[in-house]
């Protein structure tokens, strides 16, 4: 009787393991930050609406797929469906919901914070 038990491949090791990354490769900081603010999502553009995949919203604000617009379009709905539903349980907010592993997580977090507050009645100089 044969066995059809199939050996896990092995993935491939980068040649760039152990390397610093090329300079090609890094991502201007200042500018997906800048970008992150100023950017307007174009309404025309499927690629740029809001959507979800296993772990939230995905993109990068230097392409318009992830801008302050986007966290503040996705907090505003989940504070409008907790009010309809009269949810008064807290809200768990950690570095678990994907913004401490994103280089624009601080930013994203503080528009978060900030629009909970607002739509709570909270005064803006509570939030941190």
């Amino acid at each position: 009787m044969s066995s059809s038990v199939k050996t896990p491949s092995i993935p491939a090791i980068s040649p760039l393991a152990g390397l610093p990354a090329p300079k090609s490769m890094l991502v201007d900081l200042a500018r997906l930050e800048r970008d992150y603010f100023e950017r307007r999502p174009d309404l025309n553009d499927p690629n740029q609406m809001v959507s979800f995949g296993t772990s939230g919203h995905r993109g990068t604000s230097l392409d318009g797929t992830f801008t302050e617009a986007h966290i503040l379009a996705i907090t505003q709905a989940i504070c409008e469906y907790r009010r309809e539903r009269a949810t008064a349980r807290r809200m768990p907010w950690t570095s678990s919901n994907g913004c401490g592993t994103v280089p624009l997580g601080t930013s994203a977090s503080a528009t978060t914070m900030k629009t909970i507050a607002t739509m709570s009645g909270m005064p803006s100089a509570t939030v941190r």
